[in-house]
């Protein structure tokens, strides 16, 4: 394995970490998952990225999501509570601030849709969440600051086609079909979704072992398809399927893994901070019109 087994290495950190939130491995505790699946990714992400639980909060309009997002600490900071406390309540980080979105479930269910856990209600919560619009950050705006507009940039087939797309995930520690513990691929398989959306997240961890990830698509000039493999983390609907992969004790190591090469290719457009400073201006000269018009 790559890197003295670094996949291996995370998968293994995840798992003692999980299997000490409750020894008989029982699934109710939903918030304490999404704590320690938080608090391992805080951890491992290098300092510039802020980890924290919450919404992603367009300039106008509602805030989407309340897991997990992963966001521009060096240039966004947050209010928070102590260190002890920080993942105990909930943030609002600015959309053009986020990098990534996690749906995080202890469990998820595929087959009986009244349970809360049901995987439409957690497809839905990350389609929501890339439905949100924010500026894009074109290619040649590759250097803060300058517009290289004579420049012809160009990334590969498949890729997005911006700088800052965002990355989506559904992270589970375990499956249940219609409230049944399972681990068997084939059953598995068999009740996932046939598609997860225009909108679907951009990877998939269904527990230790097994992982689901865009698998490129390209069609030629002569209209034949050709399966290509794994190029780029992010979903594109119209040039990727998403396949399942049997990932033994491996597939969280995959999923942090993902991130990291995510978080690497994704480079956010500046704050609108004149919009921010702006509305407290036009505030501030309302109420001051208002005061001496008394």
């Amino acid at each position: 394995m790559i890197y003295k087994n670094y996949v291996e290495k995370i998968s293994n950190r995840f798992q003692s970490r999980f299997d000490e939130i409750d020894p008989m491995w029982n699934f109710d505790q939903g918030n304490e998952f999404e704590i320690e699946l938080a608090t391992l990714i805080d951890e491992l992400l290098p300092d510039k990225y802020g980890v924290c639980r919450g919404f992603v909060t367009p300039k106008s309009g509602t805030p989407k999501g309340d897991d997990i997002v992963i966001y521009d600490r060096l240039n966004v900071p947050l209010l928070r509570p102590p260190n002890n406390f920080r993942f105990t309540r909930k943030e609002y980080v600015p959309l053009e601030a986020t990098y990534a979105y996690i749906e995080a479930k202890n469990t998820i269910e595929l087959k009986d849709k009244s349970k809360s856990t049901y995987i439409g209600k957690a497809l839905k919560q990350v389609s929501d969440i890339k439905k949100l619009k924010r500026k894009s950050r074109e290619l040649e705006d590759i250097i803060d600051g300058f517009n290289l507009k004579n420049t012809k940039a160009t990334k590969p087939v498949g890729s997005p086609q911006i700088l800052n797309p965002m990355f989506t995930v559904l992270f589970c520690r375990g499956v249940r079909i219609n409230g049944k513990l399972e681990d068997k691929i084939d059953k598995i398989k068999k009740h996932l979704p046939k598609d997860t959306g225009e909108f679907g997240p951009d990877l998939i961890i269904l527990g230790p072992n097994i992982g689901i990830a865009p698998h490129f698509i390209d069609t030629d000039e002569n209209g034949i398809t050709h399966s290509i493999g794994y190029e780029t983390p992010f979903c594109m609907e119209d040039r990727h399927r998403m396949l399942v992969y049997e990932m033994p004790k491996t597939a969280y190591g995959f999923g942090l893994s993902s991130l990291l090469y995510a978080l690497q290719l994704i480079k956010l457009d500046r704050m609108p901070w004149i919009d921010v400073l702006g509305e407290v201006l036009r505030e501030g000269e309302r109420i001051s019109e208002s005061n001496r018009k008394k």
